[in-house]
């Protein structure tokens, strides 16, 4: 009887939807969102409704004055959150043959000169040598440094670059030297001449520096600035600022190398050869995710300890310099997030345990009456200006090549474009412009966000309902990728915006984190504790989880890293600004060193056996 009662319910509820359908009808695109008007119900008295629209002119019932109506509270706020088709208009680039090309050095407001850190310094002769500076764009020109390195296209590294920097350092040289993504982006984001930038090919030894041809300058009869310096600097310059080789001869050489980082980041190998035919190397590292690949790496295994060669000096991103900092890889974490969607979009009993599947869920989905069949997941990926881009590719590869839209929401307009510079074959035949994608048979949608949106259910809400995507997606799942410190299976400390942090630990605390991978399934993802704020989250529809995703190196990566390689001098790039943060840095870096000797010398006097043979356990294959 009871079921009688409420399917005769459901019935009656059906003949007034059928109704309203049809006089809603006018009112739906065609992509199914409705158009920001509406139909009244009108029974016995008709009635005009005058209704003003955002950017439409009204007409004044009094003065019959046009004026254009503006966007206000609720309305700016829904507007933030809507996707829209971007309308870029670049600046104008300066062509050579332009009057407007300056004849000489614009003047700089920079008044901060270039940090010690950032200068690496190598040798030509005993009393000459040659400067680069690497992620230092926010300080006054140098007057001796004429080649500045860019390890990726993140604003903490290419801070104070701008469309005139170039221009305030040399007229018409190569002055910029970075890959070729990082290179496409910064002619996207500032307009940089191509004249400028050197963009270094992955895994190619470039030579970028004539030592020979600087000295011989230099021991002329000519006057020179600064004793010399400057125009041993100008005559080392090579035509077109450098080359690739693998010859021998005096000079500074470079190889780029993936930073498994973000899109174009990389590590940069230094080889200088000094006139006197003496090899030194220095790595900088930038900011850096250490991996197997990395390890093996053909120019980075002559490195290995039992190996031919030395770092004489290894500059390292130090984010996470703390045993406790010990997450799982990225590989890892991509792989539990794509089997997650996987597992919901099967509809089984896990869907059923997270999302429920009440009787009224099924009547209100019954009752909407789509004009087309719903999608089972809108997915949101949570994103910076460049980075997290793997966890997208990783679910959509799951989901059968499921499309990716790139929001422009707080952006210049230009997100897409930059996704295209990333050249990537997969990126490229699943990016779409279709943000419901009317025309993919894929059962997920994927979309690339600012992180915001995937940071509160009020957030996440508003983007799904402010563009309607009720009428394309049955549920909204958000994954927030960050820096987290990894507490077994379900605590996790968020570090936001991976803010850098030392400690000081024990032999014993290194060596339990370089033995002890973290695993990470789906099931971690779903134990985590969410935050107290979730719990205003409409659950049938959304979810956020939130990620151990870093593209920064851990601490037992750091560590593998530190202990495998032939390391004269470390010296830390993060967390460096106060005595207290060095010190415990220090005190790491010494006891990796005593760590490495256990491992050389078959032990040491301070370990026990049991810590001891914990390490001579470890090889690359543990990593």
């Amino acid at each position: 009887m009871l079921e009688s009662n409420m399917w005769r319910t459901v019935l009656s509820m059906l003949t007034i939807k059928n109704e309203e359908t049809l006089e809603q009808s006018q009112s739906l695109g065609e992509d199914g969102r409705t158009i920001h008007t509406h139909t009244q119900r009108v029974t016995e008295t008709k009635v005009e409704v005058k209704k003003r629209t955002k950017g439409k002119f009204t007409a004044s019932e009094t003065s019959g004055k046009r004026r254009k109506s503006k966007p206000v509270g609720i309305q700016v706020e829904r507007n933030s959150f809507i996707n829209t088709v971007p309308k870029v208009k670049p600046p104008p680039k300066i062509k050579a043959d332009s009057d407007d090309v300056p004849q000489e050095l614009l003047v700089s407001s920079r008044t901060n000169p270039i940090p010690g850190l950032k200068i690496l310094s190598f040798t030509m002769t005993e009393n000459l040598g040659h400067d680069v500076a690497v992620d230092a764009f926010c300080y006054q020109p140098h007057n001796t440094i004429l080649q500045y390195f860019l390890s990726h296209f993140h604003s903490d590294h290419y801070g104070g670059f701008t469309k005139r920097w170039c221009r305030e350092r040399t007229l018409d040289k190569k002055i910029v030297y970075c890959s070729e993504i990082t290179a496409r982006l910064l002619q996207i984001r500032f307009n940089v001449e191509e004249q400028f930038i050197f963009p270094l090919k992955l895994n190619a030894r470039c030579k970028v520096w004539d030592y020979g041809h600087a000295v011989n300058v230099c021991s002329g009869d000519k006057t020179y600035d600064n004793n010399g310096s400057r125009s041993a600097f100008e005559e080392g310059y090579m035509l077109n600022g450098g080359f690739y080789s693998e010859e021998k001869t005096p000079g500074l050489y470079v190889t780029s190398i993936d930073a498994n980082h973000c899109p174009g980041a990389v590590i940069f190998l230094f080889e200088s050869i000094s006139l006197s035919m003496e090899s030194s190397f220095s790595l900088h590292c930038g900011d850096f995710r250490v991996c197997r690949a990395m390890l093996e790496h053909p120019m980075i295994l002559p490195f290995h300890i039992g190996g031919s060669s030395v770092l004489d000096k290894a500059y390292l991103d130090t984010t996470y310099m703390s045993p406790e900092h010990n997450f799982p890889l990225q590989e890892t974490v991509c792989d539990a997030a794509a089997t997650l969607v996987e597992k919901f979009a099967e509809k089984g009993p896990l869907y059923n345990e997270y999302f429920g599947t009440t009787l009224q869920s099924r009547i209100t989905d019954f009752l909407q009456l789509p004009r087309m069949k719903k999608k089972k997941f809108l997915i949101l990926v949570g994103t910076y200006l460049i980075g997290k881009e793997k966890l997208a590719i990783s679910i959509s590869k799951r989901m059968d090549s499921c499309p990716i839209y790139v929001s422009n929401i707080n952006s210049r307009g230009d997100k897409k474009e930059i996704i295209a510079s990333f050249q990537n074959d997969f990126l490229d035949s699943v990016l779409t412009d279709d943000d419901v994608g009317k025309y993919s048979s894929a059962e997920v949608m994927i979309h690339l966000v600012p992180m915001k949106i995937v940071g509160s259910p009020k957030e996440i809400s508003s983007y799904f309902n402010h563009n309607q995507y009720f009428n394309h997606f049955e549920r909204c799942i958000g994954f927030r990728p960050t820096g987290w410190a990894f507490e077994g299976t379900s605590d996790f400390l968020e570090l936001e915006d991976e803010k850098p942090y030392a400690e000081d630990a024990s032999f014993q605390d290194m060596i339990e984190a370089l033995k002890n991978r973290p695993n990470y399934t789906y099931l971690d993802i779903l134990k985590q504790k969410r935050p107290q704020s979730d719990k205003l989250m409409d659950k049938p529809t959304f979810k956020i989880y939130s990620l151990p995703y870093s593209e920064h190196s851990s601490f037992r990566e750091l560590s593998f890293f530190a202990l495998m390689l032939n390391i004269s001098e470390i010296i830390p790039t993060v967390n460096t600004g106060n005595e207290f943060s060095r010190a415990k840095m220090e005190s790491i870096i010494e006891k990796w060193r005593i760590l490495q000797g256990a491992i050389t010398q078959k032990g040491s006097k301070n370990l026990s056996s049991e810590l001891q043979n914990d390490l001579q356990s470890l090889t690359l294959e543990s990593f």
